[in-house]
């Protein structure tokens, strides 16, 4: 599971700098690929950070048991 969460977390370091020099490339002044890069992380980051908040309850997790616990481990 560790090897899983590592590398979905390190992938985007593998694609962004290769997208961002195609931006880069592919558009008509330096300025404007810059723009284009910088908007397209913003709206990464912003619909990453909508999927959290939809997605993370605190108060849910907090209810749920701990598999220590259920185990009757003390702490």
């Amino acid at each position: 599971m560790f090897g899983i969460v590592a590398a979905t977390g390190t992938l985007p370091g593998l694609i962004a700098p290769y997208l961002t020099g195609r931006l880069l490339d592919s558009a008509p002044t330096r300025d404007a690929g810059c723009t284009q890069a910088f908007l397209l992380t913003a709206v990464v980051t912003l619909a990453s950070g909508l999927a959290a908040l939809a997605a993370i309850r605190p108060e849910r997790d907090a209810r749920r048991p701990r598999p220590d616990r259920a185990r009757g481990a003390r702490r």
